[in-house]
């Protein structure tokens, strides 16, 4: 629930505090967020915080080491994390916005904190059946592990493109840390390199925001202007500006035919071939050409009804449709939305963690109420914040109030006389207000 509080930043000698008021009793915290070190000035202020777990002997087993996971796994006792990444959950967020981090830095808990909640991780490791009979999870190395309650948070895969060439050595992905070395080390530190980017969506512009001042980047698109399926035609010309006067080409409305090998070295590709017969010379590449959720281990496991796009439906409480305490969460759920009475899969990584926190309290009885978030996310782009509140597969217009041409403003996105979404940039806290007034029942109006 969203709660409107006075609040007031104060300073002092050589730090800061954020007081508030709540029901007329004062209170004091750090000014900065533990996250990111944004100004909790700037932020929203929930009731819906932290419940303690109920005791219990129950082993909860989660599949999947990412935000959902995490989240998940922070409120439970006993657990055990199963996840293929070799390393403890990191800020999955942070691989695309700047260059430079090294892998201690964007763990989200260190071992002793894991330790400390007697939370057992099993790194480097896949499952390969889940039998939902006899609630046993099968790993790769054979061995079986029993559960009372099965959390499914794998997370999502990067998708790939059938082009000829997507197999060289030089191409790549961006999910996974060892992901993001090898485009760090592509970059390099000496003479610029030829960039190209197959993708004009967010993960695509945001590797073309960490690389442009080391790269010489070029954007392949299939829409008109960058972002324009999720912002809107207006919103993407607008940054489509920004990122030209930073030095980056775009290759919009094209079709990639093929990616040709170097002239100097055929297992690496050295350009990209668009089906109008252009070619962009590459030292590297990288595809942004989105994620779908990494499921596929359970097309053999009896009782699991992949959607045609590897999700699972679940119910309000994140229980998957026709199992028994078999939950799933993040990117591979797909949920009935409380605003639109649709099925969505969110991609956000706060929802994701949200959605962690949310069966959490199911599972341990603290909170047996149904879902009710609405999805939210950020990105930077070339120093300009996005925020985005809300969901909206259609609307009927984008009512916007400021300005697009300094990138100041929030745009609303309207299905009949109803407001589905809000983006903003340099207008905060606005979306994150208004991502917080839905759960209260409160209409977004024009």
């Amino acid at each position: 629930m969203f709660i409107f509080v006075a609040n007031k930043e104060i300073a002092f000698d050589n730090f800061k505090v954020l007081l508030f008021k709540v029901h007329g009793q004062l209170y004091a915290t750090s000014h900065k967020c533990t996250h990111y070190g944004a100004p909790l000035m700037t932020g929203v202020f929930s009731s819906d915080g932290q419940s303690p777990p109920s005791d219990t002997n129950n082993v909860v087993l989660i599949i999947g080491g990412g935000a959902a996971g995490n989240a998940a796994a922070e409120k439970l006792r006993e657990i055990i994390v199963v996840s293929r990444e070799p390393h403890l959950p990191i800020d999955r967020p942070k691989l695309s916005k700047s260059l430079g981090m090294r892998l201690e830095r964007i763990e989200i808990r260190n071992k002793e904190f894991y330790d400390g909640l007697f939370i057992t991780f099993k790194l480097g490791t896949t499952v390969t059946a889940v039998d939902t009979v006899n609630k046993i999870v099968i790993l790769n190395n054979n061995e079986k592990l029993k559960y009372n309650k099965l959390i499914i948070a794998t997370g999502a895969d990067p998708r790939s493109i059938p082009v000829p060439g997507i197999e060289f050595s030089n191409v790549f992905f961006l999910r996974t840390y060892s992901d993001y070395e090898k485009i760090e080390n592509a970059v390099g530190k000496k003479e610029r390199k030829d960039l190209v980017i197959i993708g004009s969506s967010f993960i695509g512009m945001e590797v073309a925001a960490m690389c442009t001042k080391k790269a010489n980047v070029s954007v392949i698109g299939m829409e008109k202007v960058p972002f324009e399926r999720i912002l809107g035609h207006e919103i993407g010309a607008a940054l489509k500006k920004l990122y030209e006067s930073n030095g980056v080409k775009f290759y919009l409305q094209a079709d990639v035919k093929e990616i040709q090998p170097s002239e100097t070295d055929p297992t690496r590709a050295g350009s990209v071939l668009l089906d109008g017969g252009k070619k962009i010379y590459a030292d590297f590449i990288v595809m942004g050409t989105g994620v779908k959720p990494a499921t596929e281990f359970l097309k053999d496991s009896p009782g699991f009804n992949l959607q045609r796009d590897g999700s699972l439906n679940v119910d309000e409480q994140f229980k998957v449709e026709g199992l028994e305490d078999v939950f799933a969460i993040g990117d591979i759920a797909r949920f009935p939305y409380h605003i639109t009475g649709e099925t969505l899969r969110i991609e956000h990584w706060s929802f994701a963690e949200n959605t962690g926190r949310g069966v959490a309290a199911v599972i341990t009885n603290t909170n047996i109420k149904p879902f009710k978030k609405t999805p939210y996310f950020w990105s930077n782009q070339l120093g300009k914040g996005i925020r985005f509140a809300g969901y909206a597969s259609s609307y009927d217009d984008i009512i916007i109030q400021g300005s697009l041409e300094e990138l100041k403003f929030a745009a609303y996105y309207a299905r009949g006389d109803k407001i589905l979404a809000v983006c903003t940039i340099s207008k905060d806290p606005w979306a994150s207000h208004c991502s917080e007034l839905d759960p209260i029942e409160v209409p977004l109006t024009e």
